[in-house]
């Protein structure tokens, strides 16, 4: 069943989530580049979508994949560099991200702001290097962990439930008769 919400009550949905919970998100982000004499900085996003995980406990997480390849439970993980992790949610400087332990994606469409496509080749020496997690060196499979922006999210699919984020709905605030007739007589 596919339902429209908007970012907020997405949000309140994942306040709600208290297990680990599979999830599918589809969003969109500007990409991530290089300053220095990029002649597509700030003018490119990327659309994707990503299934994982979200609920989890990132030390059970690494220390069941230690225990796949068989090699010692040990793994003790940081503390977070940045925000504040409450449920399923990450809290920084004003804004909300989920946290999800990424099983797979598709390949990111990239494209300009007003939608029309570019190869990911006009762009990729202007994309910064990725590097595997330092904290996991003893892991051949890697867990990775992403951090989506809620004002990033298109649609989520989670409990058998399509949330597609619509942000000109309408809310209504719902009042009693009374009430609104005792606004009326204020005006």
């Amino acid at each position: 069943m596919t339902v429209e919400i908007t970012t907020e009550e997405l949000q309140e949905e994942l306040e709600g989530v208290r297990t680990c919970q599979p999830v599918s998100i589809d969003y969109e982000s500007e990409v991530k580049m290089n300053k220095t004499g990029n002649p597509y900085h700030g003018e490119i996003v990327k659309e994707c979508s990503i299934h994982g995980l979200i609920g989890f406990i990132y030390r059970n997480s690494v220390n069941n994949q230690l225990g796949r390849e068989d090699k010692e439970l040990d793994f003790v993980p940081h503390q977070r560099t940045w925000g504040e992790r409450q449920g399923v949610l990450v809290y920084h400087k004003g804004k909300v991200y989920v946290e999800i332990k990424a099983q797979g994606s598709t390949t990111p469409v990239y494209k300009y702001k007003d939608g029309t496509p570019i190869d990911k080749e006009l762009i990729e020496q202007y994309l910064p290097k990725k590097s595997a997690p330092k904290t996991q060196e003893a892991l051949d499979k890697k867990v990775i962990l992403r951090d989506i922006n809620l004002d990033n999210v298109k649609a989520m699919r989670m409990l058998g439930q399509e949330y597609v984020i619509d942000n000109t709905i309408m809310t209504m605030e719902v009042v009693s008769v009374d009430e609104a007739m005792a606004e009326i007589e204020q005006e």
